[in-house]
């Protein structure tokens, strides 16, 4: 029972809350005529309810003094301003009963009766100066602004115990009340609509020949006929005549009027239907719907009753494009029309294209036409026509950006646009319309459009007016500028369709959305021209608390461990930041690469190497509008010791101390070792006879050996002179003839020739071998034991390992 009852309080707790959310909800935004109302308090990110004082400074902030320190309003967020213990000021509480702005960015407050200066830039507090106190005390305890607590209807809003209003720079009101404060932003309608029109899909808009304007509506299948006015002259009936009431028509997707004058309608599911005026003003109907298989083979008839879109061209015909038939070229033939398509000439008619959306006649040569599996084009003049469709290309960069095309338009410099369902506008850089493979230039959200969803779009003059689906958008491709105009821009939520907009002679434009047509004059589009003032609104550095002041300079200064930083921005827009979005670059040398625009309003660098870096930021206004606010932040990156000049110079100096080192080893080893196989040649010459006048003491004087080696290798030659033919000779003996140890002589003997003693008197003998194979005609055995060898094979096997080849063999090779 005890678990029951407390469930059911609890969920009464959640009922009661969730109904105080949603009336809080309800109450943030309230709208009362031209002006809309937001509160904000301390369920908002304010620190206190409890406002006493606000104002903005010169960077565009709003301030709020409360009973719970400052707080500071960048659009987005609220920071809160407090003395802390050991700040080194002495603030009694953060009762902050009053504030003036200062004239060095400094903020006065009033403080349980003390004069505090606030500092905008380091956001710290400090006892001013007394002259200062005396001036700011006055201003504080006689401020004209505060008025006494009163009830007052503002802008059409009751609003409790009003105590100061104010404007901001953009003219939006902020009234202080009983419970934080109200912001009053007034709302501007840039358009006017027609009332006539149904509240329904419009699927096409057209001017005809006589100033008349057809409307087509989708669901109510009514066709609105306005003059130039934009006043009703008539619902098109069934009948052909005009009434005052709406008719049930027919679904109309596309509008055309003949050069004859006859108007043609496209209709899904009704085929086509050709309006013939009389001179009473009535319209004869004649419908060409699909018919047997037998008549469209035949070409009696079209082959689908969904028509989107007609086109006439210089010789008569007409071009139909229809969903799931493709192209439809219809010849006229006395009073009825030869029809051609896919199903009785058109053999090789694309498949993939068969939903044809729009069609255009480009000169008096080529047919493009936009389908659900990319754009079609096709050289008319031709007999047989060929049709060449192009879609996307994921190997390509520079091909159509999505296959899904939707419309088509030509600006006054007769450049191609095409549309696309998810990929932005694609403008037809190909000049040749005949070539197989079309180039594309791509303008997307990666170059500033609002979105990649084109429905429908119009030529105003070099520029395209577009409509996305919740966006109105101006492209100048010229400039690469797209400017977006959204639910802010319109203070309504919009929905577009996918019906072309249609520009007035007077240069209003007629736009066609969900729920009817909407009339808005050109110059409304340059008349959003505020543009927001950057700011930065915290540093954030890993390790460390997020600080909010910046300095005089706008530079940011790191140290040599603090490599990594986030910095934080905002567009102090108060009347509506929604729509805002974001770009930024970072720079060390030169101009960089602006990232695309995002709402993202931080930027994280890592990694930063020693240096100075410059960070540009830029945004759009409320409307999306590209804007010149650029603001720039100055980051230094301090070096550590060892990334300094001085150190980078003692690297070098190091480095090239050791390749000095290396370089000198590598000459002395190399020195060394041509020194030693010189004294080895000469040694091992002289120990077999000397040159070709005998023994020669000048040998042993060239060596460049000290008295002592010379001596010692005096000595050694002697030794292994004297022991060439002595089988019984040892290392042991040659120590003894040279007065070393064994391991002196097999040291002295390594560093003074480069091999070992035996090796020395091994290489001796085989010498001395081959002295005498070439110089007498002692058999092996003998020259054997001549050299000191006690058995010939093994000789022979020395022998054959140091020259190649056998005794016998050198013997002969060599005579």
């Amino acid at each position: 029972m005890h678990k029951m009852w407390t469930l059911m309080m609890m969920m009464t707790v959640m009922l009661v809350g969730m109904a105080h959310d949603t009336m809080g909800a309800q109450k943030k935004n309230e709208d009362h005529g031209q002006w809309l109302m937001t509160e904000y308090d301390d369920h908002g990110g304010m620190s206190q309810w409890h406002i006493t004082k606000m104002l903005q400074d010169k960077n565009g902030y709003m301030w709020f003094a409360s009973w719970n320190g400052l707080n500071r309003y960048d659009g987005y967020e609220f920071a809160t301003f407090k003395s802390t213990p050991g700040d080194g000021t002495n603030v009694a509480s953060d009762r902050i009963r009053n504030i003036v702005m200062g004239k060095h960015d400094d903020i006065f407050c009033y403080i349980d009766q003390e004069i505090w200066r606030f500092s905008t830039l380091n956001h710290t507090f400090s006892k001013p100066s007394d002259n200062d106190s005396i001036i700011y005390y006055h201003m504080l305890t006689n401020d004209p602004e505060v008025w006494p607590e009163k009830d007052t209807t503002i802008c059409g809003y009751h609003i409790e115990k009003v105590r100061q209003v104010m404007d901001d720079r953009q003219g939006n009101k902020w009234v202080m009340g009983r419970y934080g404060v109200k912001k009053l932003v007034k709302q501007k309608t840039p358009f006017a609509t027609i009332e006539a029109v149904p509240k329904d899909i419009v699927r096409a808009l057209f001017a005809d020949n006589k100033g008349r304007i057809w409307i087509a509506s989708r669901n109510t299948a009514t066709v609105t006929i306005v003059d130039k006015k934009l006043k009703l002259i008539g619902y098109l009936g069934s009948n052909g005549r005009l009434h005052s009431t709406p008719q049930n028509f027919a679904p109309i997707y596309s509008i055309m009027q003949q050069r004859n004058g006859n108007i043609w309608l496209c209709s899904k599911p009704h085929g086509l239907i050709m309006l013939k005026e009389t001179t009473d003003g009535v319209f004869d109907i004649k419908t060409m719907t699909k018919g047997s298989r037998h008549d469209i083979r035949r070409g009696l008839c079209i082959n689908s009753n969904d028509v989107y879109d007609i086109k006439e061209d210089r010789h008569g015909r007409l071009w139909v494009g229809t969903l799931g038939g493709g192209i439809n070229m219809m010849v006229p033939k006395g009073n009825n029309y030869r029809v051609y398509n896919k199903d009785n000439a058109y053999k090789s008619y694309p498949s993939a294209a068969v939903n044809v959306r729009k069609v255009m006649i480009v000169g008096d040569s080529m047919l493009m036409a936009t389908t659900t599996g990319g754009l079609i084009a096709a050289d008319i003049r031709k007999n047989n026509i060929e049709f060449c469709l192009h879609t996307r290309q994921g190997t390509r960069q520079n091909s159509l950006s999505c296959n899904a095309t939707m419309d088509m338009v030509m600006d006054s410099k007769g450049r191609l646009f095409v549309s696309t369902e998810s990929g932005g506008i694609n403008m037809l850089v190909t000049r040749n319309l005949n070539n197989k493979r079309y180039e594309f230039k791509h303008f997307t959200t990666a170059q500033g459009m609002g979105s990649d969803v084109v429905m429908a779009m119009a030529r105003s003059g070099n520029q395209l007016m577009v409509q996305s689906l919740n966006q109105l958008i101006r492209l100048d491709a010229d400039k690469g500028r797209t400017d977006n105009y959204g639910g802010r821009f319109f203070a309504m939520p919009i929905r577009f369709s996918d019906a072309a907009p249609l520009c007035l002679e007077d240069r209003r434009w007629m736009l066609t959305l969900e729920t009817g047509v909407m009339v808005m004059p050109e110059d409304e589009l340059d008349n959003r021209t505020y543009s927001p003032q950057i700011a930065i609104t915290y540093i954030e550095m890993p390790g460390a608390q997020r600080t909010f002041s910046i300095s005089h300079s706008d530079t940011i200064l790191l140290n040599d461990e603090q490599r990594d930083v986030t910095i934080g921005f905002a567009a102090l827009d108060f009347a509506d930041n929604s729509n805002i979005k974001y770009s930024t670059r970072l720079t060390e040398f030169g101009e960089g690469e602006w990232a695309p625009y995002s709402h993202a309003r931080s930027v994280s660098l890592v990694n930063l190497t020693p240096g100075t870096y410059r960070l540009d930021i830029r945004s759009t206004n409320a409307d999306g509008l590209t804007v010149d606010n650029t603001k720039s932040v100055y980051i230094v990156v301090t070096p550590t010791f060892w990334e300094t000049t001085l150190a980078k110079c003692i690297y070098l100096m190091m480095m090239m101390a050791i390749i000095y080192a290396v370089t000198y080893t590598l000459f002395y080893i190399r020195t060394l070792k041509r020194q030693r196989k010189e004294n080895y040649d000469k040694y091992m010459k002289l120990v077999n006879g000397g040159d070709d006048n005998g023994h020669d003491d000048g040998q042993m004087t060239q060596t460049g050996m000290s008295d002592e080696d010379r001596q010692f290798m005096k000595r050694l030659t002697d030794f292994v002179t004297n022991n060439l033919s002595n089988s019984n000779a040892s290392v042991d003996d040659m120590a003894a003839a040279t007065a070393t140890s064994r391991s002196s002589l097999n040291r002295k003997t390594k560093n003074l020739l480069g091999v070992t003693p035996a090796d020395f008197m091994k290489e001796a003998r085989m010498k001395r071998a081959c002295q005498m194979l070439m110089t007498t005609t002692d058999n092996i055995n003998d020259i054997a034991y001549a050299c000191g060898f006690a058995d010939a094979k093994y000789f022979s096997k020395c022998f054959k390992a140091s020259w190649g080849m056998s005794p016998s063999e050198y013997r002969t090779a060599e005579k």
